[in-house]
């Protein structure tokens, strides 16, 4: 019985060590989102580089929009996505734009607007997914000025 438990634990000691870390090399697309009064449009591409020899599927997405330091929104995994292994594998993602906090947003910063003023967009969550059975997080924080679209 213990050469089993033995057994298991070498192979699940050697399953953590097989996972590498998975970081997001560069965010594209903030600059390219429309911020409207319809509310905030656009994809955001991950670019990730996974040093594993396996694809890691992605399961879920936690990231925030923030204009001007106030959360508006937030990031959505639009399909079942992997990541294979390589520099600069896409993932691509969908913002969603909380109506009633960008009105406040509008409201709070309407003259700074008009004048053609930039706003600060920023993403920051985690990217959640896996391989082998091990659970992988995967940090974004990224930042970028742009202009509002009135």
């Amino acid at each position: 019985m213990s050469r089993i438990f033995l057994s298991i634990c070498v192979l699940f000691m050697a399953g953590c060590s097989l996972v590498q870390p998975v970081t997001v090399a560069e965010v594209e697309g903030l600059s390219d989102l429309s911020i409207t009064r319809n509310g905030i449009v656009g994809e955001v591409v991950l670019l990730i580089d996974n040093p594993n020899f396996v694809t890691i599927d992605i399961e879920s997405v936690d990231i925030d929009v923030e204009v001007n330091g106030k959360l508006t929104g937030h990031v959505e995994l639009p399909y079942a996505q992997g990541i294979p292994q390589g520099e600069s594998q896409p993932l691509r993602l969908r913002v969603e734009a909380e109506t009633m906090a960008l009105l406040a947003l509008f409201e709070d910063n309407l003259i700074s607007f008009l004048r053609g003023d930039d706003v600060e967009v920023a993403v920051n969550g985690e990217v959640h997914g896996g391989a082998l059975g091990i659970r992988v997080h995967i940090p974004v924080s990224a930042k970028e000025n742009l202009k509002i679209e009135l």
